[in-house]
C-alpha cells in the first residue's frame, strides 16, 4: 500500500475511535462516579491534572466530578482521593460511584448488587429493622446509633494500572505497591459524585474530530485520483 494512503487510512481509524470515546463519555454524562476517557491521539493530555490510567488508545481522567446532594442516607461520596471497595465475582472492585442501597439480605450493595466492604474486609450488614443510618466523615456507619462498621476506602499510588470494569468500577491487575487503606477519608453522606464529563467539551471534540476525519477523506480521494492517473499513464506508455 502507498505509504501516504496508509497514513491517511490510519488517521481515519484513529478519528473513528475518538468519536466512539466521546460518544461513550456523552452517554455517561449523568452516571454517578463516571470518569471520562480521553483519546491519546487528541491534544488533551496536557489538560489532565490528575492520575490517569492507560488503555491503549485512551486514558481515564480521575479528576473529581461535581458533588450532588440527594438526601439519600445510602448515597455516599468520597470528597478527595480514594475508592470504595466492592466484592466482585472475581475479587475486589473499586469505584467512586456511591449510589448504594440495601439488599433483601440487609447488605449494603451497589446498583447491580455487589456488596460494599468494610475496612475489615467484611460485607457491610445493616441490622433488620434499622430506622436510621448515619455515616460519619471518617466512614464509620451507625445503625440507630450503634456502629456497624467502617466503609473501606483505599487509594493507589499508581492508579494508572487500574483496568476499567463493568458498571463504573475498576479492577486491580496486581503488582506493587498494593492499594492502601485511606487512614482519614472524607466520606460524605447523602451526596453523589457526578460524572466528570463536560458535555460541551465533548461536543466540541466530536465536531473537531469530524472535521479532521473529512480532511483525511479528501486526502485519500486525492491520492486515489493520483494513483488512477499514474496507472492510466503507465498503460498508455505500455500500449
Amino acid at each position: 500500500m502507498d505509504s501516504s494512503l496508509y497514513a491517511a487510512s490510519s488517521v481515519l481509524v484513529a478519528h473513528l475511535r475518538a468519536q466512539e470515546i466521546s460518544a461513550h463519555n456523552l452517554a455517561n454524562v449523568t452516571t454517578p462516579g463516571f470518569k471520562r476517557h480521553v483519546a491519546l491521539f487528541q491534544p488533551f493530555q496536557a489538560e489532565l491534572d490528575s492520575a490517569t490510567t492507560g488503555q491503549g488508545d485512551y486514558v481515564v481522567d480521575f479528576s473529581r466530578g461535581a458533588m450532588e446532594h440527594t438526601g439519600n442516607p445510602l448515597d455516599l461520596a468520597v470528597d478527595g482521593k480514594g475508592f470504595f471497595v466492592l466484592e466482585g465475582p472475581g475479587g475486589y472492585l473499586y469505584t467512586r460511584k456511591g449510589n448504594f442501597s440495601l439488599s433483601d439480605k440487609d447488605l449494603v450493595v451497589d446498583a447491580v448488587g455487589r456488596p460494599v466492604l468494610t475496612d475489615s474486609g467484611s460485607k457491610l450488614h445493616v441490622p433488620s429493622g434499622t430506622r436510621e443510618i448515619r455515616v460519619e466523615e471518617g466512614g464509620t456507619v451507625y445503625a440507630d446509633g450503634g456502629a456497624i462498621g467502617r466503609v473501606w476506602v483505599v487509594d493507589f499510588e499508581t492508579p494508572e494500572r487500574l483496568l476499567p470494569a463493568a458498571y463504573t468500577t475498576f479492577a486491580d491487575p496486581g503488582g506493587e505497591p498494593a492499594p492502601a487503606t485511606v487512614a482519614k477519608p472524607r466520606v460524605v453522606q447523602g451526596v453523589l459524585e457526578g460524572s466528570n464529563t463536560n458535555p460541551v467539551e465533548e461536543m466540541v471534540s466530536m465536531i473537531a474530530t469530524l472535521r479532521s476525519f473529512e480532511s483525511a477523506q479528501r486526502v485519500i480521494r486525492s491520492i486515489d485520483e493520483s494513483l488512477k492517473e499514474a496507472v492510466a499513464a503507465a498503460n498508455k506508455v505500455a500500449s
